[in-house]
């Protein structure tokens, strides 16, 4: 009677490690991947301040000059500096200004600024 307990005991411990072993690979598979932080240049066409609407976040518009245009929301970690290389507020970009972006793509979309700098 003991060998049976003993024999059953052993099975479920042997399958128990078979499913987490199947588990653990599995998670290692779903790592994510690396996020690219790319560069755009271009022309200011709107600025927004969120506009004191809650969850509205500060965003920027630009056009290239092949006139790809990109929405961009600035958090407030990114980093924003002037033509003479100073932090500035976001307020001070206008419509118009020569802008450079450093920005990533979140996975659902959305380009989050990392830093601004009006050139």
């Amino acid at each position: 009677m003991k060998k049976i307990l003993f024999a059953l005991v052993a099975l479920a411990f042997v399958t128990s490690l078979c499913f987490a072993q199947k588990d653990s690979t599995a998670a290692c598979k779903a790592a994510p991947a690396a996020i690219e932080t790319k560069t755009f240049s271009g022309t200011v066409e709107a600025v927004s301040f969120g506009g004191g609407r809650k969850g509205a976040k500060p965003s920027i518009v630009a056009v290239d000059d092949k006139g790809q245009k990109i929405d961009f929301v600035a958090k407030s970690k990114a980093t924003i500096t002037g033509k003479n290389g100073k932090t500035i507020d976001m307020t001070d970009i206008k419509k118009g200004d020569k802008v450079s972006v450093q920005y990533i793509t979140r996975s659902d979309g959305v380009n989050r600024a990392k830093s601004v700098k009006v050139e």
